[in-house]
């Protein structure tokens, strides 16, 4: 508990200013209610701010022993999901000497700084072993296991040195390929030679362009042997894409997280873009050339890392613009959009799960209040409903409904709307707000439930204004000013009883003796009026998008 006030309206500004201290938190305002039966108190959450969900299942990008269980042998931790788990385990250690995990299983210099290290190794080992054993009894066990393990496999990659299974880059690629494919074991041997040739770069931009430089020899190569090379050569793409820091580093600085998520997606995009003035990697140049090998298909892991990443960042709480809703669910769809042609039918689950989570986030009350606030009060029911059609997930289109309702239903709004000192143009917004609403996805019965509330405003505020009378004293002709009734039904007013009032009001206009006599020399006003009338009676009755489909 992080403090204790008498008054709720407190609470909940004392909890939005720790949100703004802790932006990627969450913060809920409860109280205390004492149950006079048994004498207990239970917490009532009263409002939450910011993300309050409980932690999710840990996903693929998280630490878990599903990629090293099949890690049996010394050998096993040589191999590709083995080397993603010392990312997560020795990030300290891996960052200080600016090495990736398959240069590390190489480098008997630094395998014997990490064996000598002690307390390092120790930990990443009781982190493995912890999730292994599974809070079974095994720990200590699984803990020895594991030691000895590492103790053999650091003595293996001494040994294969010393038995010159180990080569150095200092011949051409193809000199060095050729070597590597006469080897006991050529992946171990191609392996040690990149890791030999990464030795001399000592920040993470310079290992990747390195990388890169090696791959556009590779393309040089026979197709067996770019084959074997570009397996390879993709694990240390995707090592590298898993450094802390090292996207940033290719991708430069940006200004916001949209630009980010918008240059990442890039790099999986076919090479040249269609439009080369709108290119997000215009001036990153190893970004270009990471797409370009991404695009014909010679880097499948770092591929898949990639999109890993991006689903990462779209499950997370950082937001795209901070200011901007809108604006924010209109970017998401557009990187919807190029995702889906990106991954051709696969991953789908995923890919609704992220944009899933990052709508549940953007529907959070205190997210949404911020956003609506810079509005007046009578706009912000339509300007959250332009909201909807961006929503994924179910959780999120029951945030938006209970949101709606909330804001309609609330007394400022009614207030507002009664107090108009201009009627036309709040029935107007109330039109706009209606249409939006039973345009939407959310669930039918709340649409129409809705709408009828909206009508019957509207026909109070109506009535409140004598709108009928004052039009009709306004007009210069009984048919204008049937003209103009019908207008306002057809277009201004809420669908439902406001139509039908202001419809019959004009109706009975045109049942006066005068009105029919200056209609049959007007045969134009009168096909005009005819139309609107028929337009009026449709719009007299309140129907969802849903029911209008069944109908036609």
């Amino acid at each position: 508990m992080a403090d204790a006030y008498p008054s709720r309206q407190q609470a909940v500004d004392k909890a939005r200013t720790l949100l703004k201290e802790f932006p990627n938190g969450g913060v809920r305002v409860t109280k205390e209610e004492r149950n006079p039966k048994t004498g207990q108190y239970q917490s009532i959450t009263v409002t939450s701010v910011g993300n309050c969900e409980e932690p999710r299942n840990r996903g693929k990008g998280d630490f878990n022993m599903r990629s090293t269980s099949s890690c049996v042998s010394p050998k096993d931790l040589f191999s590709a999901p083995a080397r993603k788990t010392y990312q997560e385990v020795l990030p300290n250690f891996l960052q200080k000497f600016r090495v990736l995990p398959g240069e590390l299983v190489y480098r008997t210099d630094l395998l014997e700084r990490l064996e000598a290290s002690g307390t390092e190794v120790t930990q990443a080992i009781q982190r493995v072993a912890i999730a292994r054993a599974g809070g079974s009894n095994e720990l200590h066990a699984v803990a020895r296991q594991l030691h000895e393990m590492v103790h053999q496999a650091i003595n293996i990659a001494f040994k294969d040195k010393k038995n010159g299974e180990h080569l150095t880059f200092e011949r051409s690629l193809p000199e060095v390929v050729a070597i590597a494919r006469k080897k006991k074991d050529p992946t171990t041997a191609f392996s040690s030679a990149i890791s030999h040739r990464l030795m001399k770069e000592t920040s993470w931009p310079s290992k990747l362009s390195a990388l890169l430089a090696l791959w556009r020899e590779v393309e040089t190569l026979s197709k067996e042997d770019q084959h074997f090379c570009n397996g390879i050569l993709s694990d240390y793409f995707t090592e590298w894409l898993d450094t802390p820091s090292a996207v940033e580093s290719m991708l430069g600085d940006s200004d916001s997280p949209a630009d980010t998520l918008n240059r990442l997606i890039a790099t999986m995009e076919p090479r040249p873009p269609k439009n080369p003035h709108d290119d997000p990697l215009i001036g990153f140049e190893s970004a270009q050339i990471l797409a370009e090998a991404i695009s014909i298909g010679v880097l499948p892991t770092a591929r898949h890392r990639i999109i890993t990443r991006v689903f990462e960042e779209l499950s997370s709480n950082k937001r795209l613009y901070e200011n901007d809703l809108l604006a924010e669910f209109e970017t998401l769809k557009k990187f919807g959009d190029r995702i889906v042609l990106i991954l051709n039918g696969e991953r789908r689950g995923e890919m609704y799960e992220a944009f899933s989570n990052r709508s549940k986030f953007l529907m959070t009350t205190d997210v949404v209040e911020t956003y609506l606030a810079e509005f007046d009060i009578l706009d912000r029911p339509w300007r959250l409903l332009q909201l909807s059609k961006y929503l994924v997930g179910a959780d999120s289109r029951a945030k938006m409904t209970a949101l709606f309702r909330g804001y309609v239903s609330h007394n400022q709004y009614e207030v507002a709307v009664l107090g108009t000192k201009k009627p036309l143009v709040t029935l107007s917004a109330l039109r706009t707000t209606q249409s939006l609403l039973l345009a939407s996805d959310l669930p039918e019965q709340d649409r129409l439930h809705g709408a009828q509330d909206i009508d019957q405003l509207g026909v109070r505020l109506m009535g409140q204004c004598h709108l009928m009378k004052v039009m009709t004293r306004k007009a210069r002709t009984p048919e204008h000013a049937a003209l103009g009734l019908f207008k306002l039904a057809c277009e201004a007013l809420p669908m439902g009883q406001c139509v039908r009032l202001a419809s019959n009001a004009a109706t009975q206009i045109l049942k006066t003796d005068e009105s029919r006599m200056a209609l049959e020399g007007n045969p134009e006003l009168k096909a005009t009026l005819r139309n609107l009338s028929q337009t009026a009676i449709a719009s007299g009755e309140i129907r969802s998008s849903t029911q209008s489909r069944r109908i036609a």
